[in-house]
C-alpha cells in the first residue's frame, strides 16, 4: 500500500479530539466520495461497453445519475474552502502551524482538480456512448439503403 500524500493527512490542534474534528470528518467524507465516483465511473464504462443497447440500459442510466450526484456534491467545497481561509489569516489562533494550513489548502485544491478530472473523464465517457449510438444508427441506415 502506498503512503498517503501530504494533503491526504491532516493534523489537528492538540486541543481538539481528532476523532471528533469536523475537518477530519469532512476530509474522510470527501475521500470516500472521490473513491465512490471513481468506482461509479469504472462501472459506467464497463456497463456501457457490455450493454446490448446502452441508450436504453436502466443500469447505465442509474450509474450515470449516481455518478453525477456524487460529482455535484463534491463540487460544492465551499465549506471546506471557507474553513481553510479562516485559519489562513491566523493559524496560531487555531493551534495550527503554517505548514498544516498549507496542507489543508493543498487538500482543497487537489480535490478540486480530481473532481474536474472525473468530470472531464465522465463527459468523454458519455460522449463516447453517444458516438457509439450514432455510429450504430448510421450502420443500420446504410444497411437499409443497401437492401
Amino acid at each position: 500500500m502506498c503512503s498517503p500524500r501530504p494533503w491526504m493527512t491532516l493534523s489537528t490542534s492538540s486541543k481538539s479530539n481528532p476523532l471528533k474534528s469536523p475537518l477530519l470528518i469532512l476530509h474522510r467524507d470527501v475521500l470516500r466520495k472521490l473513491g465512490q465516483a471513481r468506482g461509479l465511473l469504472a462501472s459506467y464504462n464497463r456497463i456501457r461497453d457490455t450493454a446490448t443497447d446502452p441508450k436504453t440500459s436502466p443500469e447505465l442510466a442509474n450509474t450515470k445519475a449516481d455518478l453525477e450526484a456524487i460529482l455535484e456534491d463534491l463540487t460544492d467545497l465551499d465549506d471546506l474552502d471557507d474553513s481553510v481561509t479562516v485559519v489562513e489569516s491566523d493559524p496560531s489562533r487555531y493551534g495550527l502551524s503554517v505548514e498544516e494550513v498549507r496542507r489543508r489548502r493543498g487538500f482543497v485544491e487537489q480535490v478540486r482538480d480530481q473532481v474536474q478530472d472525473l468530470r472531464d473523464t465522465s463527459v468523454k465517457a458519455y460522449t463516447s456512448q453517444q458516438v457509439s449510438a450514432l455510429q450504430a444508427m448510421l450502420r443500420a441506415a446504410v444497411l437499409t439503403l443497401h437492401c
